[in-house]
């Protein structure tokens, strides 16, 4: 299967529910599409399987391109080689309550606009968030942001992608995540999820049921 679902040039769409798994190219592709709803789906394990990667084509479990603003929300993105991949456009979706859960690289957004994932003071689920929740209300008490700007750098620039495990770029990035120099640049979550929503619906389910 080359691809999931495609909303492409469309207005008012629905995707509820459904899954894909195993696809080569995206789960499910938002391309110039607008005021639509993707919502409790699933797109899982989307390799790319043609032999060697460059860049921008693995496969993504979400892949924005080109489109206004939609509504993204209560989605499982894992396993994907780009678990969420936004660009020339999408910046105006929201993006909430989603889980976006062991992708080889978590979130692709090259452009320099600050995205602000989350509504209402409530985020997305990310299996690589360190962050606390002192007052456990379930939000991480610290924002989430997948990427830097030395990721952005090696996507713009892809010929210098050798360096990425040098002791000097593993010690600016700690530099960077440490004094917040990229707090208005990129996807930022301002208020993750501390919890795994499946993990709590699957528990209350039990709960009701005992």
């Amino acid at each position: 299967m080359i691809g999931g679902y495609a909303l492409m040039s469309s207005e008012r769409i629905r995707l509820e529910n459904s899954e894909s798994q195993g696809a080569v190219e995206f789960g499910v592709l938002l391309n110039e599409t607008k005021d639509s709803i993707v919502r409790g789906n699933k797109a899982v394990k989307t390799h790319n399987r043609r032999g060697r990667r460059e860049l921008d084509t693995e496969g993504k479990g979400l892949f924005i391109y080109g489109a206004g603003a939609n509504i993204v929300e209560n989605n499982t993105f894992e396993g994907n080689d780009v678990g969420i991949g936004i660009a020339l456009g999408g910046e105006e979706s929201t993006l909430t309550r989603n889980r976006i859960i062991n992708n080889r690289l978590q979130v692709r957004y090259v452009g320099s606009s600050r995205l602000e994932w989350s509504s209402g003071k409530i985020g997305n689920y990310w299996s690589g968030y360190q962050g606390w929740d002192l007052n456990r209300d379930g939000i991480g008490d610290v924002p989430y942001q997948p990427n830097d700007s030395l990721d952005r750098l090696f996507w713009l620039y892809p010929q210098i992608r050798f360096l990425m495990e040098s002791p000097l770029i593993v010690l600016l990035k700690f530099m960077t995540a440490k004094f917040d120099f990229d707090k208005d640049k990129g996807v930022t979550d301002s208020y993750p999820l501390i919890v795994d929503p499946d993990s709590v619906s699957a528990e209350r389910v039990s709960n009701e049921r005992s």
